[in-house]
């Protein structure tokens, strides 16, 4: 009986030593640090909002590790933190910085219980934006490695807003892609006359050495011919639905709105049809 309860003891003794190994070997933390942490990441985003609400330019900036990246809502915002800090101090001056609310937020952790990342819907001044970002345990506190913010747009609003920033993004997209710059290139000298193709839907108002200006006109269940556009302006005249044909087999539902002006860059081989119930009416400017 002796021998079995030193044997006993050796054993319990043995995973006692075991478990005190594996609790800090790196491995993950037990459920309830992994909790408490959790709690310090909601409590610090919760501070970063509200030192951003409060213009607090030191606490707001000490939230991030020195390394951080934030990208912002345009293309051309990515900033490391120096960057980002002096793009930030004229707002923060003027006691103007930005105040986000917090409408939910998931946070997430690696197996080292060390890394951990996160992202949340916000209420802002630009309405729902989406928050995400990494977070590094530094220490005992937590910090920033990186933060990216970008707006949501509706799906049933996705055309519309592609059609507004095209013009700007396209630039950026030439720039950053080489190979599109050189496909781009190669599609301008492609030139499918829309006027000479569907005389009965395009007229010429206008002509002079600087520019071509085209009307265009189509019915209900009406489609014009496979075209292409150098860059120009339109004026909605009256608006409909239209579905946009494109070469690669891709299609674009628009809904012209009456009164609507912009402006596009060259538009490769395509062709219109008219799914709506109105007659969709647009003057174009061609920039020659």
């Amino acid at each position: 009986m002796k021998r079995k309860s030193k044997l006993t003891a050796m054993l319990i003794a043995i995973f006692s030593l075991l478990s005190i190994a594996c609790s800090s070997n790196g491995q993950p933390s037990p459920v309830a640090d992994i909790s408490n942490d959790k709690k310090q990441i909601v409590a610090m985003l919760d501070s970063f909002n509200t030192a951003a609400a409060k213009a607090d330019y030191k606490t707001y900036f000490n939230f991030y590790a020195d390394n951080a990246i934030f990208t912002g809502t345009d293309a051309t915002e990515r900033w490391d933190k120096k960057e980002f800090m002096v793009w930030a101090k004229p707002y923060f001056d003027k006691g103007q910085a930005w105040n986000f609310k917090t409408l939910n937020r998931n946070i997430y952790f690696d197996k080292t219980g060390n890394i951990a990342w996160f992202d949340k819907l916000l209420n802002t001044q630009m309405k729902i934006c989406r928050g995400s970002g990494v977070l590094v345990k530094q220490g005992s506190q937590w910090k920033i490695a990186q933060y990216i913010l970008s707006a949501t747009v509706p799906n049933d609003q996705m055309d519309n807003v592609i059609k507004m920033k095209s013009h700007m993004e396209d630039s950026i997209i030439s720039k950053l892609a080489p190979e599109t710059k050189e496909a781009e290139k190669e599609n301008v000298r492609l030139n499918i006359d829309p006027v000479k193709i569907s005389p009965g839907i395009f007229s010429i108002l206008m002509e002079n050495e600087h520019v071509r200006v085209v009307q265009y006109s189509l019915k209900p269940g009406e489609k014009d011919e496979w075209h292409t556009h150098p860059a120009k302006s339109s004026y909605v005249v009256s608006g409909g639905k239209l579905k946009v044909h494109l070469e690669n087999g891709d299609i674009i539902l628009t809904d012209e709105k009456t009164g609507t002006v912009s402006w596009m860059d060259y538009v490769g081989k395509h062709y219109v049809e008219n799914i709506g119930n109105t007659t969709v009416t647009i003057v174009f400017t061609e920039i020659k």
